[in-house]
Protein backbone atom coordinates (compact mmCIF):
# COMPACT_ATOMS: atom_id res chain seq x y z
CA UNK A 1 0.00 0.00 0.00
CA UNK A 2 2.91 2.37 1.35
CA UNK A 3 4.74 1.38 -2.49
CA UNK A 4 1.39 2.62 -4.25
CA UNK A 5 0.81 5.55 -2.72
CA UNK A 6 4.93 6.50 -2.97
CA UNK A 7 4.52 5.48 -6.84
CA UNK A 8 1.36 7.46 -7.72
CA UNK A 9 2.55 10.96 -9.24
CA UNK A 10 3.03 13.54 -6.40
CA UNK A 11 -0.72 15.56 -7.50
CA UNK A 12 -3.07 12.60 -7.09
CA UNK A 13 -1.17 10.88 -4.52
CA UNK A 14 -3.23 12.99 -1.64
CA UNK A 15 -6.34 11.48 -3.19
CA UNK A 16 -4.99 8.36 -3.60
CA UNK A 17 -4.13 8.13 0.70
CA UNK A 18 -7.64 9.38 1.12
CA UNK A 19 -9.16 6.63 -0.68
CA UNK A 20 -7.29 3.82 1.33
CA UNK A 21 -7.82 5.35 4.56
CA UNK A 22 -11.00 6.59 4.50
CA UNK A 23 -12.46 3.73 4.96
CA UNK A 24 -10.50 2.29 8.31
CA UNK A 25 -10.47 5.67 9.81
CA UNK A 26 -14.45 7.07 9.06
CA UNK A 27 -16.39 4.82 11.72
CA UNK A 28 -13.52 6.08 14.02
CA UNK A 29 -13.43 9.66 13.58
CA UNK A 30 -17.82 9.37 13.52
CA UNK A 31 -17.67 7.76 16.93
CA UNK A 32 -15.02 10.42 18.60
CA UNK A 33 -17.45 13.23 17.18
CA UNK A 34 -20.62 11.72 18.35
CA UNK A 35 -18.75 10.52 22.12
CA UNK A 36 -17.33 15.00 21.88
CA UNK A 37 -21.29 15.34 21.11
CA UNK A 38 -22.31 13.25 24.19
CA UNK A 39 -19.72 14.81 26.80
CA UNK A 40 -20.98 18.30 25.55
CA UNK A 41 -24.50 17.78 26.87
CA UNK A 42 -25.16 17.99 30.32
CA UNK A 43 -23.20 16.26 33.08
CA UNK A 44 -21.38 13.41 32.74
CA UNK A 45 -19.71 11.07 34.44
CA UNK A 46 -16.13 11.51 32.97
CA UNK A 47 -12.94 11.85 34.92
CA UNK A 48 -9.95 12.92 34.64
CA UNK A 49 -8.38 9.40 33.78
CA UNK A 50 -10.62 8.34 31.07
CA UNK A 51 -10.51 11.82 29.48
CA UNK A 52 -6.64 11.22 29.26
CA UNK A 53 -7.37 7.38 28.08
CA UNK A 54 -9.52 8.82 25.18
CA UNK A 55 -6.73 11.38 23.99
CA UNK A 56 -8.59 14.68 25.17
CA UNK A 57 -6.42 15.44 27.70
CA UNK A 58 -1.97 14.83 27.67
CA UNK A 59 -1.69 15.02 31.52
CA UNK A 60 -3.77 14.56 34.58
CA UNK A 61 -2.06 16.33 37.54
CA UNK A 62 -1.20 13.99 40.20
CA UNK A 63 -1.72 10.26 39.28
CA UNK A 64 2.29 9.81 38.53
CA UNK A 65 1.56 6.32 36.85
CA UNK A 66 -0.11 7.29 33.81
CA UNK A 67 2.89 7.88 31.15
CA UNK A 68 3.22 12.23 30.44
CA UNK A 69 5.48 13.48 27.80
CA UNK A 70 6.13 16.57 29.71
CA UNK A 71 7.64 14.06 32.31
CA UNK A 72 9.21 12.56 29.60
CA UNK A 73 11.00 15.82 27.87
CA UNK A 74 11.77 17.40 31.55
CA UNK A 75 13.62 14.63 33.06
CA UNK A 76 17.02 15.38 34.33
CA UNK A 77 18.99 12.92 36.29
CA UNK A 78 19.78 13.10 39.93
CA UNK A 79 23.08 14.61 41.03
CA UNK A 80 25.39 12.04 43.05
CA UNK A 81 24.81 12.08 46.73
CA UNK A 82 27.33 14.33 48.45
CA UNK A 83 28.55 10.98 50.76
CA UNK A 84 29.44 9.21 47.26
CA UNK A 85 31.66 11.89 46.17
CA UNK A 86 33.45 11.66 49.06
CA UNK A 87 34.13 7.99 49.26
CA UNK A 88 35.23 7.89 45.84
CA UNK A 89 37.67 10.73 47.00
CA UNK A 90 38.32 9.50 50.11
CA UNK A 91 38.97 5.72 48.37
CA UNK A 92 42.39 6.75 45.83
CA UNK A 93 43.58 8.01 49.65
CA UNK A 94 43.35 4.95 51.09
CA UNK A 95 44.61 2.81 48.03
CA UNK A 96 47.76 4.96 48.14
CA UNK A 97 48.53 5.07 51.78
CA UNK A 98 48.03 1.22 51.79
CA UNK A 99 50.72 0.48 48.84
CA UNK A 100 53.12 3.03 50.34
CA UNK A 101 52.89 1.44 53.66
Amino acid sequence: MIAEIDGAPEASRNALLVKKVRPTLEPMWSFFVALCHALQEGENELTARDAYWLGLVDEVMGVAELPSMRVIVEYKADPPKQEENEKEKAAPQEKTGAIGA
